[in-house]
């Protein structure tokens, strides 16, 4: 018997159906495929042949546990999921304005939500956030130069959850996460970008609940506001670095 080779999931309906039917032992294998070959792909013949063979008392015991056990588990995710969903309730609001920054679903909202839960007063600010959460970025200096260090222990499945939105975020056509991942990708590396990614979807979450404002998508084309003065600091840090004592003054003429 070679179920997987005509049904791409052995355990959906059509696959189930064909797997009571051989433990039933009252078809034969055209009778199957007759019966199965309304929602597979696999032509009739095809599935007739992958069906045929004898399924011995001990064969018929063990699936048939198997099968008993799958259902017990599928029972209890459904259980576990309708729990969720009550305790979830009451932060239905909070829900709907996180769910609208990309990469986060349904699944990863409730898996946020239950790590720093709605109320950001416990919070000072994003960055007690970030760092409660173990992705404040570290670094130590040497020969002038700092050089980044990996992030502090936080809340694991606080990381686990976000990084997984991060990562679908990144890969979404036409948004802030994805050129910024983009941008950070060519001088941090994919692994150190897509955690600076989480770090600042992290602190996005902060001020959504926060503030209880719908979150605004800034686009591909979004340039910080803070960008030339970020940059103006660090190179003035690498002259200081070499020994050489600057000064900034604004131009009067905006560079080009």
């Amino acid at each position: 018997m070679r179920l997987a080779s005509v049904a791409s999931d052995p355990l959906g309906k059509a696959g189930r159906a064909i797997i009571e039917a051989l433990l039933a032992g009252d078809k034969t294998p055209e009778q199957i495929a007759e019966t199965a070959g309304r929602r597979l792909r696999a032509s009739k013949r095809d599935i007739a042949r992958a069906v045929e063979g004898v399924l011995g008392d001990a064969t018929r015991f063990l699936l048939r546990q198997m099968l008993a056990h799958i259902d017990q588990v599928d029972a209890t995710i459904e259980l576990l999921d309708a729990r969720i969903a009550e305790l979830l309730r009451p932060m239905s609001d909070a829900r709907a304005l996180v769910t609208e920054i990309p990469g986060i679903n349904a699944t990863t909202v409730a898996g946020v939500l239950a790590e720093i839960g709605t109320d950001m007063s416990v919070f000072p600010s994003a960055d007690h956030l970030v760092s409660w959460g173990g992705l404040a970025p570290g670094s130590h200096e040497s020969a002038g130069k700092r050089k980044p260090v990996a992030t502090r222990r936080g809340s694991h499945w606080l990381r686990v959850f976000l990084v997984q939105a991060a990562s679908a975020a990144t890969h979404a056509k036409g948004t802030f996460w994805k050129r910024t991942f983009e941008r950070l990708r060519a001088r941090l590396g994919p692994k150190q970008a897509l955690i600076a990614i989480v770090r600042k979807m992290l602190v996005a979450l902060y001020h959504v609940l926060k503030n209880r404002t719908p979150y605004r998508e800034l686009g591909a084309d979004h340039v910080p506001s803070d960008q030339p003065e970020r940059r103006a600091k660090k190179l003035v840090h690498q002259l200081k670095a070499l020994g050489f004592d600057v000064q900034l003054a604004p131009t009067a003429v905006a560079p080009t």
